[in-house]
Formats: C-alpha cells, structure tokens, sequence
C-alpha cells in the first residue's frame, strides 16, 4: 500500500460560513471515512498591508497600501484614514485613492505640527471595509534651526556674513536672509 494524498480546491464556498470536510474512501469491502474536520471561510473584506509612513513634515506625511487580497469582489474605493486617536475607520479623515487592486500611495495633508497621528489603509469591496494595520507617527514641530558663521572680510565699509540651514522642522523654507542692526536682538 502507498500513501497517496490528494487536494482538491474547494470553491464557490460562502463567506463567514464553517464547512466540515472528511475524506472517504470506497473498495471492494465497502466504504470507509477519514477523520472530520472543519473550517470557517473569511468574511470576504479586503485584505492589504500600511505601507510606513515616509516624508513627516511638520503639516503632512506620506504612507500607502498594498492589497494582497480582493477576496474574489472587485475593490470600489481605497485610501488611507487617519486622526490623532486610534482604532481608526473610514470614518476618520481619509484619502481616496480609486478603485481595484494596484498599490497606492497618499499624502496626508492639512495635519497640525508636532502632533501624533495614527493611519491605517483601507479597501472597500462589496463585502465590506478591510482595513491595514495601524500605524502611528508624530509631525515635525515646524521649527527652523539654522547658524550664522563666521563675519569675515571686514572693513570700514563693509563685511562677509554667511549662515547655514541646520533643520527646516519638517516645512519648505520661504525666506531666509540676515538681518543687520546697530542694536542687539
């Protein structure tokens, strides 16, 4: 005797629903069963990761998601969610990022400076929302350090300054310059 295993694809099975499955076997001397055992399907939500956070700045942040799984119904709507609270749902704040089944990135933007923020992706598929894990970040504090070097070339009429930007605080920089004066601060 051989041990001879076989699998078959079980399909058109039904969402959240446990199934019991046993083996059988028939001969000449009748018919025989394996053991029973059983299975729930999955609830047919979107299955996708959070792709990390990437780019903080002071007002807005990057992150994305990648499906792995539509569970067999087409995806309407994906994006991220996010808010200063956990246990997010697309009730939050939220990009939209389509539909179907590609990795999409999203910035989140309008965000306040040096504050914690939670995002988790999301897919929406006729079944349901599936959402990604969660994920938090905290937002640059916007603040700008910069040095001023050496004054050098210095004469009765005149002089060199130079500066250096250190860290932007997580903000594009609109204007830099020095400023000049016969009185300190």
């Amino acid at each position: 005797a051989s041990d001879v295993y076989k699998r078959q694809h079980l399909s058109s099975l039904n969402p959240l629903t446990t199934y019991y499955v046993r083996s059988y076997g028939v001969n000449e001397f009748g018919t025989n069963y394996g053991e029973q055992k059983s299975f729930t399907t999955s609830d047919a939500k979107p299955i996708l990761t959070t792709n990390a956070i990437t780019e903080i700045r002071a007002k807005s942040a990057l992150s994305g998601g990648v499906i792995t799984s539509d569970e067999g119904f087409s995806i309407t709507q994906k994006g991220l969610v996010w808010s200063t609270s956990p246990n997010l749902t697309v009730s939050d704040s939220k990009t939209e990022q389509g539909s179907g089944n590609a990795s999409f990135v999203s910035t989140l933007p309008d965000l306040l400076p040096n504050t914690v923020y939670y995002v988790r992706s999301y897919a929406i598929n006729s079944e349901g929302v599936g959402y990604g894990n969660e994920q938090s970040f905290t937002t640059r504090d916007g603040i700008i350090v910069l040095t001023t070097t050496e004054i050098i070339l210095i004469s009765s009429i005149s002089a060199v300054v130079g500066g250096s930007l250190t860290e932007n605080g997580g903000a594009l920089i609109d204007e830099m310059g020095f400023l000049i004066d016969t009185l300190p601060n």
